[in-house]
């Protein structure tokens, strides 16, 4: 589901992120960019940043750090590696929707200096 999401992410897939993603989806950004605060992003304001080519666009290697599992809830600590921008470090919580498959329910993005 992570490679499936950064791939998304590099291509702006909206249809395919609508399908990764939960309906209750957001981004929680505390401190990003060097801001002093949280950032609290909705789905639909982040697929529509998607959509308006503000977000995005960079394949990021993945390197899984940590991935914890209990019954139809996972936290998956990533490492989002790229030399063209800012690399993150990435908690994404994810969920087994009411058909069964993984969708992921929150991104909790940091910054890493590079």
């Amino acid at each position: 589901m992570v490679s499936k999401f950064n791939e998304a992410i590099a291509t702006r897939n909206v249809s395919q992120l609508e399908t990764i993603l939960h309906q209750d989806f957001v981004v929680m950004a505390n401190r990003f960019k060097g801001d002093s605060g949280m950032t609290v992003m909705s789905r639909a304001v982040y697929l529509g940043a998607m959509s308006a080519n503000k977000i995005g666009g960079t394949l990021y290697d993945v390197e899984f750090i940590n991935i914890s599992t209990f019954e139809h809830t996972a936290m998956a600590e990533v490492l989002l590696d790229s030399k063209e921008t800012a690399s993150m470090h990435v908690f994404l919580s994810l969920v087994k929707n009411s058909d069964d498959h993984w969708q992921i329910i929150c991104n909790l993005p940091v910054i890493v200096n590079n």
